[in-house]
Order: C-alpha cells, then sequence, then structure tokens
C-alpha cells in the first residue's frame, strides 16, 4: 500500500469523517500500531488499550522514523510532525486497515463464536468440517491463527486488528473462504473486532466468570460484553443452545436466532469410546474424538454453523466429524495404566464438564492438578476449590501462570475453599505437583492435569519460561 500526500486527507477521512489534521499531507507506506513496527512511511496509531496507552509510545515512533501520527488528543512533538486528530480511533480503525490491506466485505465469509466455554472446541470444530467438506476455511482462536493448515501462535484469545486484518489478506490470497473468530469478552469490553461485521455468530454457553479484578467489574458487565457481539456486529443469524442461562437475551438483537435443542431431546443414545464417544444425532451415528456431553452440544453448534454457512444438510456433514482432535482439550494418553488428561479448563463451569466426563470414563479415581491464575479472577478460585471438592477424589493445587502475584497466595485461596482439606496438598512448582499427582496414582485411575492445554509457557513473577505439559506427561513414569 502507497497513499501519495496528495491522496492522504481523502484516504483518512474515508475511515475517520471527523478527522483534522494539523501538518503537512504525507506518503504513507505502511500503519504501525506499536512502536516496535514504526518506521520512515508509517502512519503510527495512538491506539489506548486496557494497559497501555499508544499516545506515550509516540515519541518513540517519531525517533524511528515516524512523522504522521493518528490520535485522539494532541501530544507534543517536533515542528515537522503531522497529527490526526480523531474522536475515536477505533471507530474506523478497522476501515482503515481493510483498505491498507485490499479487504472488502465480500471477500470472506466470518463467522464470530463467544461464551464462557467451548468457545475454541466450537471455532476448530466448524472450521475442519467445513475444510473436510471442500470449503476453504481458517480460524483464529486461542490456539493462534490456523490458516487451514500451518497455526501460528498469538498472545490473546482475540488478537488485535493490526495482526487480524493482514491475516485476512493472507487468506483472501489463498482463496480461503470462510473465517471463524473467537470473540472473547476481554476483546468486545475493550471494542477490539469493532467496525467488524460478521456473517453469523454463535453463543457456546454462559456461566458467571471473568468477573473481578483486571476483568469485568459486574456480571452484568459481562453479560453486556457478550450481547454486544449480537448488537453491533452485523449478525444475520445467531446460533446457541436453547437451554443455556440467559441465551435467549444475549443473542435477541441479531436478526435471527437459531436455538438447538438440549441433548436430551436431540441426542437418541451415547456410547463411551476409548477416545471420545459416538452418539446418535439425526438418525445417524456420529463419531466424536472428545468425550462428555459439553463437546456434544459444541460439535452440534458446529455442525449447524456450518449448513448455514454453506447451505449443506447436517446429515451430510455428520460424517465428517470423526477423527477432529483439538489441541489441549481432553488429550487423553495412557501411562502405566493411569490415563492421564489434559485440558484447557480454567473457571467452575469447565471444571464439572471435565470432571463429571473423567468420572464416567474411569473405574478407578480422579486426581486433578490445578492452579488459578494471577492478577485477576479471584472469585473463580473458590469455584474451582468447589467443583474439585464435589467431583475429584484427591486434588494437589499449584501454580497455573500466576505472573506478578504470589504463586503461594493463590493457592492457598484455593485450598482454603476446599470442605474437606485432607482431599488436597498444595505444591506450587506445577512441575513437581505433577510429578507428586502422579505417583499417587494407580491403575484404573485418572489424572487430570487443568488450566494450561495447549499452552507451552508459564508466566511468573520472574518471567516467562518454557512449560508444556504434553512434553511432562510424555516423561511420566521414566
Amino acid at each position: 500500500m502507497i497513499v501519495n500526500k496528495y491522496e492522504f486527507e481523502a484516504w483518512i477521512k474515508k475511515s475517520y469523517p471527523d478527522a483534522r489534521i494539523c501538518g503537512e499531507k504525507r506518503e504513507i507506506r505502511s500503519i504501525a500500531g506499536h512502536s516496535d513496527k514504526a518506521k520512515e512511511g508509517a502512519l503510527f496509531v495512538c491506539l489506548k488499550g486496557s494497559v497501555s496507552d499508544g499516545h506515550f509510545y509516540a515519541r518513540t515512533a517519531y525517533e524511528k522514523g515516524c512523522r504522521a501520527f493518528l490520535c485522539e488528543k494532541e501530544i507534543k512533538l517536533p515542528g515537522d510532525a503531522t497529527l490526526v486528530l480523531v474522536r475515536s480511533i477505533r471507530e474506523g480503525l478497522y476501515s482503515l486497515l481493510s483498505d491498507c490491506y485490499g479487504i472488502n466485505g465480500d471477500d470472506l465469509s466470518l463467522c464470530a463464536v463467544t461464551g464462557t466455554k467451548g468457545k475454541t472446541t466450537t471455532a476448530y470444530l466448524l472450521t475442519q468440517i467445513l475444510n473436510k467438506a471442500g470449503y476453504k476455511a481458517a480460524c483464529s482462536t486461542t490456539l493462534g491463527l490456523f490458516d487451514g493448515n500451518v497455526t501460528v501462535p498469538t498472545a490473546n484469545t482475540t488478537t488485535d486488528l493490526f495482526t487480524l486484518v493482514p491475516w485476512l489478506s493472507d487468506l483472501k490470497s489463498k482463496g480461503v473462504r470462510y473465517a471463524v473468530i473467537e470473540a472473547s469478552s476481554a476483546a468486545l469490553a475493550g471494542a477490539r473486532l469493532y467496525g467488524m461485521q460478521f456473517n453469523i455468530g454463535i453463543l457456546t454457553s454462559f456461566s458467571v466468570d471473568h468477573v473481578g479484578r483486571g476483568e469485568h467489574r459486574t456480571v452484568a458487565e459481562y453479560l453486556c460484553a457478550k450481547r454486544s457481539l449480537f448488537s453491533s456486529y452485523g449478525i444475520r443469524k445467531a446460533i446457541y443452545p436453547r437451554d443455556i442461562y440467559r441465551g435467549a437475551f444475549i443473542v435477541s438483537d441479531a436478526e435471527m436466532t437459531v436455538p438447538l435443542p438440549p441433548d436430551e431431546e436431540a441426542v437418541e443414545k451415547t456410547v463411551e469410546q476409548k477416545i471420545g464417544q459416538r452418539f446418535l444425532y439425526k438418525k445417524q451415528w456420529l463419531s466424536l474424538a472428545l468425550p462428555g456431553a459439553h463437546n456434544r452440544t459444541n460439535a452440534r453448534l458446529a455442525l449447524c454453523a456450518a449448513s448455514v454457512l454453506t447451505g449443506e444438510s447436517e446429515e451430510r456433514l455428520i460424517p465428517l466429524l470423526s477423527d477432529i482432535k483439538v489441541e489441549g482439550r481432553y488429550e487423553e494418553s495412557e501411562k502405566n495404566g493411569v490415563t492421564v488428561v489434559i485440558d484447557y479448563a480454567h473457571n467452575g463451569e469447565s471444571f464439572i464438564s471435565v470432571l463429571t466426563t473423567a468420572k464416567n470414563r474411569t473405574r478407578g479415581r480422579i486426581l486433578a492438578v490445578f492452579g488459578s491464575v494471577g492478577g485477576r479472577g479471584e472469585g473463580r478460585r473458590s469455584a474451582l476449590a468447589r467443583a474439585a471438592s464435589a467431583y475429584a477424589d484427591y486434588a494437589v493445587i499449584t501454580s497455573d501462570d500466576p505472573g506478578a502475584e504470589d504463586a503461594f497466595h493463590i493457592c492457598a485461596q484455593i485450598y482454603s475453599a476446599f470442605s474437606d482439606k485432607t482431599r488436597g496438598c498444595i505444591i506450587t512448582d506445577r512441575l513437581a505437583a505433577i510429578r507428586h499427582a502422579y505417583s499417587l496414582c494407580r491403575p484404573g485411575d485418572t489424572l487430570l492435569l487443568l488450566g494450561k492445554g495447549h499452552e507451552s509457557v508459564q508466566k511468573t513473577k520472574n518471567g516467562v519460561f518454557p512449560f508444556s505439559e504434553r512434553r511432562i506427561v510424555d516423561n511420566l513414569g521414566k
């Protein structure tokens, strides 16, 4: 992209009609949202986020060669800098970036997935169904940016537009037809996807979570964040499980809603398998590599969405689910007669789903290793303890991603909520905790490693370190 100085004002005002330009018109060759990307010929976007404010980094961008700045307030820079002052950067950012990268509304059919749990699984299942049906599809999820072949990790569940729009442009060049975007409540509350228009939206679940320090201030705020997806992003059809709490209210602003009946109405028979399960759905046996009632719901949501997007019948798409696995979601392996499961579950509702699933598949005891993230989600910690107390035989409480918060303090908060303290202990070192829990296991038992899932690092007050539970499991018992 190159915008010459004679086109500069018209180009800016296409996305920001209220823009006031202070300084000379500039030739623009790129757009930078981070000072690390700043260089000569770039327009530096002074975007304010929940943690940092781009206006504070304008001087660094200037020193790297930037002379044009998109900002919401006047900033002190040398006289040769051009300031583009707008009321709200987020209001026009998607339009600006889409114009820069040559994306328009007809290039890709977009689907958004939100919910307290099940987002990543549903988004990935939907993407793979579409690919196996012969339609090129990609997804942006907690796992990263998946183009149908390769996954590139990202920092957040829902990445920013500076990453997302170039990715969509790359998908367009590869002939991808559908893109599925996981929309977290934090991204929706922060208007991180503002300006995007989705063909369909999926609500997977809703329960009280992500409320407290560093997250949403109240349950009402969390509810409004989820609802905003269906009121502010042009969604034509909203798909959701009919029986979830506040589901009909959350999706009510969509043009059309598609409520899915609960398991007991839609599924006739369920059979547990060594890997996953199979169940009778729409008069066909559906084989799913993921166990549990929650994953039956995720699979049915994905099937319905694939049918809506393509016009294909669900009956034709059902066989395509047979061998799809999702990284870090109920990954089972066997070590000397002990079933070891890695799962990303990190809130009370997902804990109950995974623990009850394990209970149904285990002839022995259930042992769980888990912790909770630092700096936020304090209310979640007691919910984790209650779920573990109710459904696990023993728990080893350990670190998750404690960050700057003291790891033992987090573990102690969880342990204090245990009804029977003889059925749990604290070992803050997660590797030692896993090894200890495994040493307690007998053949026939199931060991659940919860909270980290697909993640490959651990964030502590001493820095970020490599940490792969899959690698740890591979070496258990050696």
